[in-house]
């Protein structure tokens, strides 16, 4: 990772000495170029239904990664291309476990990693 190097000494000087950063990508991508990329790793047709927006959709959406960029350095690299194959890649491979599928804070409402692979779970 090109902006890791710098990051230690950077941190050293945030505020907090723990912080959540946005590591995303500020350019929104548009959702049927999204779809056209997991169709392509999945190697499959999605079947579609386009509908009205629904309460709560949004337009457009991407990350605010000026803290991280102001503090790391960072610079998002990624494409959605290449980060959808990376991340089916790692989904297909032995490194991905179902807990995580079954075990995650949106199941738990416990913080991500917390009773994820660690052994039991908190009382």
């Amino acid at each position: 990772i090109p902006w890791a190097p710098a990051a230690p000494d950077r941190l050293r000087r945030a505020a907090a000495p723990h912080e959540v950063l946005n590591l995303g990508n500020n350019k929104p991508v548009g959702l049927m170029r999204f779809v056209r990329a997991l169709e392509r790793e999945l190697k499959v047709n999605a079947t579609l239904r386009m509908t009205e927006m629904a309460p709560g959709d949004v337009v457009a959406t991407h990350a605010d990664v000026e803290r991280a960029r102001r503090l790391l350095g960072y610079r998002p690299a990624t494409s959605i291309e290449d980060g959808l194959h990376k991340f089916v890649t790692w989904f297909r491979s032995p490194l991905f476990k179902e807990q995580y599928a079954t075990e995650g804070a949106w199941i738990t409402g416990e913080p991500y990693g917390v009773g994820v692979g660690r052994g039991p779970r908190r009382a």
